[in-house]
């Protein structure tokens, strides 16, 4: 019997399990459970809505410089268009 008590102990997450059981099984054990179990949905959904926002910032500041590089671009193409069709011009007068 001793041997199967020491067995049992050397499998720690059997005897978290027992006791979980133990406790829930208990209308108090119940209470309490289900407050913390409440508790770490509170912080769950806290820690999720803190994600959301911190996402949300991150995805509007990479818009904004994908605009920014985008604008560049254009601009970069408009002034070589510009540029091309000066030097086109000064070549076929010549």
């Amino acid at each position: 019997m001793f041997e199967e008590v020491l067995g049992f102990i050397g499998r720690p997450w059997l005897l978290a399990a027992a006791a979980v059981a133990a406790v829930v099984g208990t209308k108090t054990g119940r209470k309490v459970t289900r407050g913390v179990v409440k508790a770490a949905v509170k912080a769950g959904n806290s820690v999720g809505d803190t994600f959301k926002d911190a996402s949300a910032r991150v995805q509007e500041e990479f818009s904004d410089i994908v605009a920014e590089a985008k604008a560049e671009m254009s601009n970069h193409d408009n002034k070589s268009a510009i540029e091309a069709g000066g030097k086109k011009k000064k070549s076929s007068e010549g």
